[in-house]
């Protein structure tokens, strides 16, 4: 336990032993619960690291980072169902997209405005799907 090379070496087994206890208790709903929370998250930091590459403000980076971890988790909690969310979310957002030439022009006087008409074609595509 004195590994001078890993300060959060207790950290990591305190956090695994506290997981392991939940699977025992509980474990397909704790897995479930635990692979959906992971590939979310997952989602919501490549969404991240693609809006931070692209230098947008940090509401656009939020909003996006939200919306990706919300559609992944839908889509993987659902199961194969989840997979006519991403079809909607990404037609969705390929519509907006699409038709954007006027909101671009918009966004450089309303910074954020064209990153919400995207998640609105996102979240107009998952009710349509």
């Amino acid at each position: 336990l004195n590994n001078e090379s890993s300060p959060y070496q207790i950290s990591v087994a305190m956090a695994a032993l506290v997981v392991g206890l939940c699977l025992t208790w509980d474990g397909p709903q704790m897995w479930q619960a635990l692979f959906t929370l992971a590939l979310s998250l997952s989602a919501a930091l490549a969404g991240c690291f693609e809006a931070n590459e692209q230098q947008l403000p940090i509401f656009s980076v939020i909003s996006l980072m939200f919306q990706a971890a919300v559609t992944v988790g839908l889509a993987v909690y659902w199961g194969f169902e989840g997979s006519q969310v991403l079809l909607g979310a990404c037609c969705g957002f390929a519509g907006a997209y699409g038709m954007s030439g006027w909101i671009r022009a918009m966004d450089a006087v309303t910074p954020g405005v064209a990153m919400l008409w995207y998640v609105a074609g996102a979240v107009f595509g998952i009710l349509i799907f």
